[in-house]
C-alpha cells in the first residue's frame, strides 16, 4: 500500500474524528454485493436516514433488504476501531448470519488504509481483538451468546431480534443491556414477526412513550 501524503494523513485525521461516519464508510470500505464481488460501501438512503436519525437507544423495525445491519455493523466497526477501549458486540439469530456478519465486517476492516485502522492480533470464530487500543469487537449467535466477560457493552446490536429462541430476553437480552453506559449505543433491529418476546414489546413501548 502506498505511502500516505502528509495532507492525505491531515484528511484522514478529518475523516476518523468527523461526527457524520457515513463519510467515514463512504470514503474506505467495502462490503459483498449480491453477487459476492466486493464494492464500495456507497449507502442507501435508507441507510442514510437509519443512521442519521441515531439516539444511542433504537428500535427498528425493517423489511428484509433495507441493508439495516450492514449500515449499523459498518458504524460500530469505525467506532471500534477508532475510539480506545471500545467493546463491540453484534448478536444475530443464526448461524448463518453470524458467518455472513463475520466475513464482512473483516472486508470492511480489510479495506481501510493501514493508517486509519489499528492491528488487529486476532480474529477467532467470534472475537476481532485490536490490542494496541483495547478494542474488542464479538459477533455471534443468539443461541451462543459470546459477549466478552463482563466488560462494559459500548455498541450492542441485536439484529432480527424477533427470531431470537425463546428465553432469549432473560438469559440473554437483559444481561446485556445491563452493561450497556449511558453513553452507549444500542439498537434492536428486525423484521416483524407477530408478538414475539423482544422486537414487538419493545416497539409497543416505544410507540407509548414508555420506551427507554
Amino acid at each position: 500500500m502506498p505511502t500516505l501524503t502528509k495532507d492525505q494523513l491531515t484528511a484522514l485525521a478529518e475523516l476518523i474524528h468527523d461526527k457524520d461516519e457515513l463519510k467515514f464508510i463512504r470514503a474506505f470500505m467495502r462490503i459483498p454485493n449480491k453477487s459476492k464481488e466486493e464494492v464500495p460501501f456507497n449507502p442507501w438512503p435508507v441507510q442514510e436516514r437509519l443512521i442519521h436519525s441515531m439516539s444511542g437507544r433504537d428500535v427498528t423495525v425493517k423489511d428484509s433488504q433495507c441493508g439495516s445491519t450492514s449500515i449499523y455493523t459498518a458504524v460500530f466497526t469505525k467506532r471500534t476501531i477508532t475510539i480506545p477501549n471500545t467493546t463491540t458486540v453484534i448478536i444475530a439469530h443464526d448461524e448463518f448470519t453470524t458467518g455472513r456478519l463475520l466475513h464482512r465486517a473483516q472486508i470492511m476492516y480489510d479495506s481501510i488504509p493501514l493508517a486509519a485502522k489499528p492491528r488487529q492480533d486476532h480474529s477467532s470464530t467470534y472475537e476481532k481483538r485490536f490490542p494496541d487500543i483495547n478494542s474488542v469487537m464479538y459477533i455471534s449467535t443468539a443461541r451462543a451468546a459470546v459477549a466478552g466477560r463482563g466488560e462494559p457493552i459500548h455498541n450492542l446490536l441485536l439484529s432480527e431480534a424477533a427470531f431470537y429462541m425463546p428465553g432469549a430476553r432473560e438469559r440473554i437480552i437483559i444481561p446485556a443491556l445491563q452493561r450497556v453506559p449511558p453513553d452507549g449505543t444500542v439498537v434492536i433491529e428486525s423484521t416483524p414477526q407477530g408478538e414475539d418476546e423482544i422486537l414487538y414489546p419493545e416497539v409497543q413501548k416505544a410507540l407509548s412513550g414508555d420506551g427507554v
